[in-house]
């Protein structure tokens, strides 16, 4: 058996100041005079936009200093499925390049490439927030935002300036913005079916401006969905509540709150060799031999994330600020077969398949496998200010996060239903 703990305590913090050239909406996205009709809350550190016609699947921006692309709700509305995560919305733009194998949403294997730089080498945001696993600075896409309560995607290539904040801005950003709520009350029952016996379910329902509450609007939105998945026998149950309230404090100031709450039960194929191409088909993820270190039942992922935060934007004389107060927590409980595909040598040789013959019964067949757990718990405040100097603009920005991780791993015997141990397994450290 081998077992680590880990707490690992991750402090980040930046502060800047800087001259820049008039830019329209250089720091400040947010535009309090909507604020009342509940739209126009965009959160961002990056520039809005100013494009090409709303039906056009990706925009240019005519303001940015780096190459930028913008994919707007009517795009990601019409044309993505509402499981789909940002993984699948920002694949249209230029130099962006993604796969997933279990079909849109349907894996947390789902992959994005941008020019060249592979996940964890780029930066990530949620409403202006940063959000990465603090070992490595990967994200986990299907744990988190639905594309439906996604309101536009900005997929910036270059690395940012000096008010770019992240933990990997050197490869570029990807900023999410959330969905506005709408002017009036709206239900919405929302019910899609797509290949692979894939279906959605959800009800969304929009409180519209509530004059009687001080123009306070928000929505609060749950999607149920589940999948058999592309690959065979790598099903998916997903259920996802999104929440987002803006309440104006007066004409110059508002209070955004954000919540959002998922829990996602998957069965992950780590991919299919040729041989198993070749013998079960280009679809083959995982069997139904419980003899197998790839059967079914013994590859399962539980995860459990949220994502919730308190904004506070205010305008005063030449000041314009913008202050958030977050907190992520995820959580992951995994169950795998040790080499279900058969790729690592040392067991592939002496134990095909990950199986051990003999053990501690001579003439049974222990399965070797992994269970284990992940979590984190990132809290933090990004506080960001711009003062207006004649054409230029002054920015100054704060930002403070602190995440706690734990992570443990046990070589065990699947065939007992993980509770026997493997001691020295080879291959398994």
């Amino acid at each position: 058996m081998h077992k680590k703990f880990r707490l690992k305590p991750l402090i980040s913090g930046l502060f800047h100041a800087s001259m820049l050239t008039a830019l329209p909406g250089t720091l400040w996205a947010y535009d309090l005079g909507s604020v009342s009709s509940g739209a126009g809350n965009s959160n961002e550190a990056i520039p809005p936009a100013e494009s090409a016609s709303a039906n056009a699947p990706t925009q240019g921006s005519l303001t940015a200093t780096e190459p930028q692309s913008v994919i707007n709700r009517n795009y990601i509305e019409n044309t993505q499925a509402g499981a789909s995560t940002y993984v699948d919305n920002a694949a249209i733009a230029p130099g962006v390049w993604s796969v997933s194998p279990n079909g849109p949403g349907g894996s947390d294997q789902g992959g994005l490439v941008m020019r060249s730089f592979q996940d964890g080498q780029y930066n990530v945001t949620f409403d202006g927030i940063p959000f990465a696993d603090g070992a490595d600075f990967t994200h986990h896409v299907n744990t988190y935002f639905l594309g439906q309560d996604t309101g536009e995607v900005t997929v910036d290539r270059g690395p940012g300036r000096a008010s770019t904040v992240g933990d990997a801005t050197y490869g570029g950003t990807i900023a999410l913005r959330s969905n506005d709520p709408q002017g009036d009350p709206t239900a919405t029952v929302r019910s899609q079916i797509g290949s692979f016996n894939s279906r959605l379910v959800g009800f969304q329902y929009d409180t519209g401006v509530m004059q009687n509450y001080g123009d306070a609007s928000g929505f609060i939105d749950y999607n149920h969905y589940q999948t058999d998945g592309a690959l065979t026998n790598d099903n998916e149950r997903r259920g996802n509540l999104f929440a987002k309230f803006i309440k104006p404090l007066s004409e110059n100031t508002a209070i955004t709150v954000v919540v959002m709450q998922n829990h996602t039960y998957q069965n992950d194929s780590p991919g299919a060799t040729a041989p198993q191409i070749a013998q079960y088909g280009s679809h083959y993820g995982l069997n139904q031999n419980p003899l197998s270190s790839a059967y079914v039942g013994y590859n399962n992922d539980n995860f459990t994330s949220n994502f919730d935060y308190i904004g506070l934007q205010t305008r005063f004389g030449d000041w314009k600020i913008d202050d958030k107060v977050y907190t992520t927590i995820y959580a992951h409980d995994a169950m795998n077969g040790y080499n279900p595909n058969g790729t690592t040598a040392t067991i592939q040789g002496a134990y095909p398949g990950g199986i051990l013959m003999g053990g501690a019964n001579p003439g049974s067949r222990n399965i070797a496998g992994l269970t284990g757990m992940t979590t984190y718990t990132s809290y933090g405040n990004i506080l960001r200010a711009t003062r207006a100097i004649g054409d230029d603009d002054l920015d100054f920005g704060l930002w403070i996060e602190r995440q706690l991780r734990q992570s443990w791993i046990n070589n065990v015997d699947l065939s007992t239903g993980g509770t026997g141990s493997i001691v020295n397994l080879p291959g398994i450290s």
